[in-house]
């Protein structure tokens, strides 16, 4: 083969992997793939953030148990904030930042439009 051909089927090889890499078709092939726990105070439990086809959820682990379920009531959530600000709030994309959830007592705090 030339130099020139090899170049060319290199960066053929290099765009299709950036294009899969970044492309939609990244959230349709896998998602998840990594998850990120932040432990909950001297416990087995730990929460994370999932990324889904609906939106952003957030889980809440229990090691030693083997449970594996939504930390909050995501429905809820934004049911409350829309009627708090006037507006609707998506359940896909809750406008939650700097979260933190305890277990004695249960709770979830959270920064919410600023």
């Amino acid at each position: 083969m030339t130099d020139n051909l090899q170049n060319t089927q290199m960066l053929a090889r290099y765009e299709r992997a950036q294009y899969l890499e970044q492309g939609t078709m990244n959230t349709n092939i896998s998602m998840n793939t990594t998850v990120c726990p932040i432990w909950i105070e001297d416990s087995d439990c730990f929460w994370y953030e999932r990324e889904a086809k609906q939106g952003k959820k957030y889980r809440l682990v229990d090691a030693s148990a083997k449970s594996n379920e939504a930390a909050f009531d995501h429905d809820k959530l934004a049911a409350s904030l829309s009627e708090k600000i006037g507006k609707t709030v998506s359940v896909k994309n809750l406008p939650i930042s700097r979260v933190e959830i305890t277990l004695s007592p249960v709770a979830v705090s959270f920064d919410a439009f600023g």
